[in-house]
């Protein structure tokens, strides 16, 4: 599906970006919060099951080369996996694969039943390949 920026005014001064792939696989559109701070990334927002996912839209490297994706953040995240098993492969596919995060923490923001660290030790080695995933579920 082909993403698309709209513009506004004279300007052209981006306000939100439609069809934009989410982390659970879903197309969106996305509020643009601000002026892109890098020439790969754009400030956005994005409203998931009734909450504010603050992040950034940029291209993925696995798609075609007209679609964004929306890169969240901050503890709304985890609104976009309603279970334990979706936000665990998540972690593995998307973020365990980016060498230059140190740790990441995801924990369920609507019932409190499941939480999921990634940590990696940059100090000790470098190159980003080792790499733990812990995950612990309330019942």
């Amino acid at each position: 599906m082909k993403s698309e920026i709209i513009h506004r005014g004279m300007w052209n001064i981006p306000v939100k970006a439609k069809n934009v792939l989410c982390p659970d696989g879903i197309y969106r559109t996305c509020r643009i919060t601000a002026e892109a701070d890098t020439f790969f990334t754009i400030p956005a927002q994005c409203q998931v099951r009734g909450r504010t996912v603050t992040g950034f839209i940029s291209h993925d490297h696995n798609a075609e080369d007209d679609e964004l994706y929306f890169w969240g953040f901050g503890r709304n995240m985890a609104a976009f996996f309603p279970d334990f098993e979706d936000a665990w492969k998540f972690i593995e596919t998307r973020i365990a694969p980016n060498r230059s995060i140190e740790s990441y923490e995801l924990r369920d923001i609507f019932h409190g039943k499941w939480v999921i660290n990634l940590t990696r030790d940059l100090s000790k080695d470098w190159t980003g390949k080792d790499y733990h995933i812990s995950g612990k579920q309330v019942k």
